[in-house]
């Protein structure tokens, strides 16, 4: 009864039963059989020759490899390409869809939207075959057209895979119109693109297109990890590329300094890199005659890219990091500072930056300049006709006559005598308070706007006697820290400018103006 019971709760029988496939007639062996060339059986009649399993061979591949050093690049110091060459065919579809495509006209029409995660020719329909002709032909013209990522990248791959259709200088033109005209639509593309348009030149042995790059320089510098390649060459370049290299060797920006704002800006923006183009030509090139800071980089090409096997690449780059070599940022840095000290002693600003350690060579070179700069300014200034309008706000010529300020007075106490009767004029008239004798200096009789703790702060300074300095901190009530930015303060509203700035173990006084600064603590 039990038994039955269980048995009515097992539903193993109403469960189908799987059908197991029969055994293939070789899977219970090792070996596999090969076909006798020419058998014309039926499958059942195979005959086996040895029983072994045969690979077909594998193309023979061999490896070139061409070497070579950048001309014009100043941080590239060796180049090696390396092709590896075989039977392998990887997209090669693609590459014959695009030989015929990169022939085809294209005319305008309607947008028709297209996505591809890889995307090919073969992948289009009719419409937008025509639209992709259309797309290309106006990015031809260096005009915006509407179109989706698919379309882009389509034609990116287009130009790496025909380098032999399209020229490779003609090439790299196209990628960068594109980027231009794209770069904010799909910024997903922006990193790709700075790399593949490196490696595109490094293959194809081509100088970094500056002249294309120099309206989008921002968006090339902020998607590169290899700035080197597109500032290397900025070195001979002062329109532009040159400014984007001393923001990436310089730890000093000019650009954004207090002084180059308004008016003065465009002074700044021209004037600076212009100045320190033979310094920089001849930093780097000291710079790469080292191996200190040398980085040696290996990389796929086109990593990313629909490659077929034709444009596959290995590139090996040497070159001098930017990070990898202090003094170089160092020696820069004082460039840029003491080429804008020149700059802003033309303008007639008083302050100036603290510049340290800058060979004879570099200030000659960078004096030169601004010696010429300023002479061209000076004509300019006595040759140039006066506007008319400046006239108008020419004072009146009021010469000075004491005759005058008698007759002035004498009739002031004229008006006094007719206004107000005699017996009130001793009344009326309070006598003229007595002013509080001004301030003295503390050391040389003149006039001065510091206090005596103030001077004698400065006075220790000068020194360099740190007991001093804090003594006279201590008299004042505050720290020496306190000291410093209340003499600065009180500096800037009187004089102009600060004259304490702060040093690696302490503070010091400017050194342009330790003579003004001297003559402050003259007596004390």
């Amino acid at each position: 009864m039990t038994d039955d019971r269980d048995r009515f709760w097992d539903l193993s029988d109403l469960i189908p039963k799987k059908k197991t496939a029969p055994l293939h007639p070789f899977s219970h062996t090792v070996s596999f059989a090969d076909v006798k060339p020419g058998s014309k059986g039926e499958p059942d009649s195979i005959e086996p020759i040895d029983g072994t399993l045969t690979f077909p061979e594998l193309p023979e591949q061999r490896r070139e490899s061409v070497s070579y050093v950048p001309e014009k690049n100043r941080l590239i110091t060796g180049v090696t390409v390396t092709r590896t060459l075989g039977g392998y065919r990887f997209y090669e579809e693609f590459r014959r869809d695009a030989t015929v495509f990169s022939t085809l006209p294209g005319s305008p029409c309607d947008y028709v939207p297209f996505y591809s995660s890889m995307p090919q020719y073969a992948h289009l329909d009719p419409r937008q075959k025509s639209y992709y002709l259309y797309f290309r032909e106006t990015v031809a013209k260096k005009k915006r057209v509407r179109c989706d990522e698919s379309y882009l990248r389509l034609y990116i791959y287009e130009i790496i895979n025909l380098s032999d259709k399209i020229p490779p200088a003609e090439g790299v033109v196209r990628l960068i119109t594109l980027w231009r005209l794209y770069r904010e639509r799909f910024p997903g593309l922006n990193m790709q693109l700075a790399g593949w348009i490196a490696d595109y030149c490094l293959v194809h042995r081509l100088s970094c297109p500056l002249d294309e790059l120099r309206p989008i320089m921002d968006t090339v510098m902020n998607a590169t990890d290899f700035k080197e390649f597109y500032l290397g060459e900025a070195a001979e370049d002062a329109d532009g590329g040159l400014g984007a290299l001393l923001s990436a060797l310089s730890d000093y920006s000019f650009a954004s300094g207090k002084y180059a704002a308004g008016e003065n800006a465009a002074l700044f923006s021209e004037h600076i890199p212009a100045s320190l183009l033979p310094v920089v030509r001849r930093l780097l090139s000291e710079e790469k005659t080292t191996r200190d800071g040398t980085v040696k980089r290996t990389r796929r090409a086109f990593l990313g890219a629909l490659c077929s096997y034709f444009a596959k690449y290995e590139i090996t780059v040497e070159y001098r990091s930017f990070s990898g070599s202090l003094s170089l940022r160092h020696r820069v840095t004082a460039a840029v500072k003491y080429a804008e000290n020149r700059l802003r002693g033309i303008l007639a600003v008083r302050s100036r930056l603290a510049v340290s350690d800058l060979e004879g060579w570099a200030k000659a070179e960078i004096d030169r300049y601004f010696d010429r700069l300023a002479e061209k300014m000076k004509l300019e200034r006595q040759t140039r006709e006066r506007p008319a309008y400046e006239a108008l706000y020419d004072a009146e010529d009021r010469t000075i006559s004491f005759s005058g300020a008698d007759e002035i007075e004498r009739a002031s106490w004229e008006n006094a005598r007719i206004l107000v009767p005699e017996d009130e004029v001793s009344a009326t008239v309070p006598a003229p308070p007595a002013s509080e004798p001004p301030q003295k200096t503390v050391g040389n009789g003149e006039d001065t706007f510091l206090t005596n703790e103030q001077t004698e702060f400065l006075a220790a300074l000068l020194a360099g006697d740190r007991a001093r300095l804090a003594r006279a901190a201590e008299r004042a009530g505050t720290s020496v820290d306190g000291m410093v930015e209340t003499v600065n303060e009180r500096a800037s509203e009187v004089f102009g400018d600060v004259v304490i700035e702060s040093t690696g173990d302490g503070y010091t006084v400017i050194g342009d103006y330790s003579e003004e600064v001297a003559q402050w603590t003259k007596s004390v």
